[in-house]
């Protein structure tokens, strides 16, 4: 009687078959993953829940002196208004769609819904103010960042982080003021209405406006 050998048995269908299931796992939890997010991976919404509009950057060069939608919200001016600039001289140069307030306010409504005012002292043009609630900043004077009305609380934090922020005189609204973004004896600040996007955005001098706008 011949000796017969006992066949010899190949794991290599077992190890393929578990190579296979291994990746048919990982491919499932992948899924998952996509799904549902993951914890370091996943986005915390902007305040209020809003979505950031993310505005494209602006530039002076592209302002229609007769047009203040296009304005450039600078350093010291907003458009063609600069603090410390003289008031009368100021209005004259402006389109005939501006009009007189008083002897020392004078302001712009924008058919998008919005105002852009601006008050003097004795020193000149003390205060210069967009204000009011529109969906778009691209419909109004924005900062160079592309910051304006309707911008979220989120993005002006994104651009200014260490702004200091306090209480607005109106119920439910709170102020930012970016610090040192404006020019000397100048400041700038963005009040966020309770929608949680701006609804003023405002530059001022040291000076005090004026109900006389003289000595």
């Amino acid at each position: 009687m011949s000796w017969v050998p006992f066949p010899e048995l190949s794991l290599r269908p077992r190890a393929l078959g578990a190579f296979v299931a291994s990746i048919a796992l990982a491919g499932a939890l992948a899924a998952c993953t996509a799904v549902g997010g993951s914890g370091s991976g996943a986005e915390s919404p902007p305040s209020g829940g809003l979505t950031a509009l993310k505005e494209t950057p602006v530039s002076s060069a592209d302002e229609d002196p007769e047009d203040p939608t296009t304005w450039v919200i600078s350093a010291g001016a907003i458009g063609g208004v600069r603090i410390g600039d003289d008031f009368a001289t100021t209005l004259e140069t402006l389109p005939g769609t501006w009009r007189s307030v008083d002897e020392c306010t004078a302001s712009w409504h924008g058919d998008a819904g919005f105002d852009v005012t601006f008050a003097a002292a004795a020193s000149g043009i003390a205060e210069i103010e967009v204000s009011g609630e529109i969906g778009a900043p691209s419909q109004a004077p924005r900062t160079p960042e592309g910051l304006g009305l309707g911008s979220t609380r989120d993005e002006v934090r994104a651009v200014y982080p260490a702004a200091e922020e306090t209480a607005a005189p109106t119920a439910g609204a709170i102020e930012l003021h970016p610090d040192g973004m404006a020019a000397p004896g100048v400041t700038l600040s963005f009040t966020i209405g309770d929608s949680g996007r701006v609804v003023g955005i405002v530059l001022a001098s040291d000076a005090e406006a004026s109900e006389a706008c003289a000595p």
